[in-house]
């Protein structure tokens, strides 16, 4: 049985910077240098951005004994949705959480008119993505900001 998938709220940013800050750091060393995990989590995931995409879209949250355990943003733009801080703590990586959250953020996009949805993915997840139908956009290795872009068309 899934968690509960809840909206979250602005109180909840900072648990959700203290999710994000401490998959970053633990997920991608195998993969980034120091100095870019660092940057990410200070200006790529930083409150302020976090408070940015709070404000131009919705993000929703798992909590388990009130500690933010995963995380999702959506936007939807001219049928295209855009799926952000997509984040599993890595406590809670390889349940199906993750799976979980990125069903119900496709969902939710299909319910707004998305016939697409597209995220940007660290090296870390690629695989990950792949398992749940996303290639890369194109075709094509699309990188930006330490990511690559991938996408999926929606039912």
């Amino acid at each position: 049985m899934g968690k509960m998938i809840n909206i979250i709220t602005k109180n909840e940013l900072p648990g959700v910077y203290k999710l994000i800050s401490k998959t970053c750091w633990i997920s991608w060393k195998n993969y980034y240098p120091k100095a870019s995990i660092d940057y990410a989590v200070k200006n790529l995931f930083c409150l302020n951005r976090l408070e940015k995409i709070f404000s131009n879209g919705q993000i929703y949250g798992i909590s388990k004994d009130n500690k933010i355990i995963a995380c999702g943003a959506l936007k939807v733009n001219n049928k295209i949705g855009i799926l952000k801080i997509i984040f599993v703590d890595v406590d809670f990586q390889k349940c199906g959480i993750g799976s979980q959250i990125i069903k119900f953020l496709e969902d939710r996009l299909v319910k707004y008119g998305a016939t697409k949805s597209e995220l940007d993915s660290n090296l870390s997840a690629i695989s990950f993505y792949k398992k749940l139908g996303y290639e890369h956009k194109n075709q094509v290795l699309n990188y930006r900001d330490g990511c690559f872009v991938m996408e999926k068309f929606l039912a």
